[in-house]
């Protein structure tokens, strides 16, 4: 599935509930809330999930109990980028990930975008914390 196919998507809050809009569900037709709303998704996802795409998402739950390191947080990286690329639904120029580590938690700044110009906006950023004790602290 590719971002271009993708003409409107229901928007929900951080913690995947619908957001709503004068009573009713919001959604949207822009770019970068469609992909960061999908990114979102696919981001918090496991693998099997989903019963028909057993490999969406990221599975990044699959870190917690391992030590913070250079391998770990390169692993996060990888395994985010390829759940947010490998389908094709954004291409490896249209994603950045900024990881900061900090003793058992890693903070990540991923952006997402249509090109290249809008990876850097505040618009198509979605940051994550991840403690290897205690999970996925922070989304937003």
């Amino acid at each position: 599935m590719n971002i271009d196919g993708v003409t409107k998507e229901i928007i929900t809050d951080k913690y995947g509930d619908f957001d709503l809009s004068s009573g009713d569900v919001k959604t949207s037709s822009d770019k970068i809330e469609i992909a960061k709303e999908n990114a979102h998704h696919r981001i918090l996802s496991s693998h099997k999930d989903m019963f028909k795409y057993p490999n969406y998402g990221a599975n990044i739950q699959e870190s917690i109990g391992k030590k913070i390191n250079d391998r770990t947080i390169s692993i996060l990286c990888s395994d985010i980028s390829h759940s947010l690329t490998e389908d094709f639904f954004l291409g490896a120029n249209e994603v950045s990930i900024l990881p900061i580590e900090d003793e058992h938690t890693v903070h990540l700044k991923i952006n997402v975008g249509e090109n290249k110009n809008a990876l850097y906006g505040k618009d198509s950023e979605i940051n994550i914390s991840i403690n290897t004790i205690e999970g996925v602290t922070y989304v937003r």
